[in-house]
């Protein structure tokens, strides 16, 4: 059964917009493309259709914690200060999840 490709494309939106920033961040927000083929490059259909995307966040190489969306945003929040990396997977009706793709890049909690 072929595995669905990773989600790829991330952009971030860290706070708020709007100057001035505020004193202090707690959350971040990551969007990804949805993966449109398997790594075979078949079509992401039946059994291999996205189910849901499984997000995870690290600091200090370690587990933090992960949520799993239907959607191709989600927010994290509630974060301690500290850096923040992030990997989301795709995971198909018949249950095979992707290869994890790292969210270049890193994004610091003050």
């Amino acid at each position: 059964m072929a595995k669905p490709n990773k989600p790829t494309n991330p952009r971030w939106n860290v706070g708020n917009p709007e100057p001035p920033p505020p004193p202090s961040v707690t959350g971040v927000q990551v969007s990804w493309s949805a993966p449109t083929t398997n790594t075979d490059g078949s079509a992401l259909t039946g059994s291999n259709a996205i189910s849901y995307y499984r997000l995870a966040w690290y600091s200090s190489s370690a587990f933090v914690n992960s949520l799993i969306t239907v959607n191709t945003t989600a927010t994290v929040t509630g974060l301690a200060p500290g850096t923040y990396t992030f990997t989301v997977t795709a995971v198909a009706v018949d249950g095979e999840e992707s290869a994890p793709y790292q969210v270049p890049g890193s994004k610091v909690i003050s």
